[in-house]
């Protein structure tokens, strides 16, 4: 199993996208090592009309041939406004 770091950005204002967020990644079969609420913080510039968002932090480890998917499925959440997936040495 490989190591991820995976941030979300999401509409402050919403509550079950942790919720969301954490089935997929059950969907997906893989393991929460930690996780860090790192609150609302003001963004750089507007997405979506959004001017502050929500961030979320997870490592986590996972097949290799499941990033496609867990990419695939991070992908059909409407409520996020980014996310990013780091491979870990």
């Amino acid at each position: 199993m490989k190591k991820y770091e995976l941030t979300f950005v999401y509409q402050k204002d919403l509550k079950d996208v942790e919720k969301n967020l954490e089935k997929i990644l059950d969907s997906v079969k893989a393991k929460i090592v930690k996780k860090e609420d790192w609150g609302v913080k003001k963004l750089a510039y507007a997405i979506k009309k959004q001017t502050e968002a929500k961030y979320l932090y997870f490592e986590i480890e996972l097949e290799a041939d499941k990033t496609k998917e867990l990419e695939n499925k991070i992908k059909l959440e409407e409520n996020l406004l980014r996310y990013l997936i780091i491979a870990v040495k």
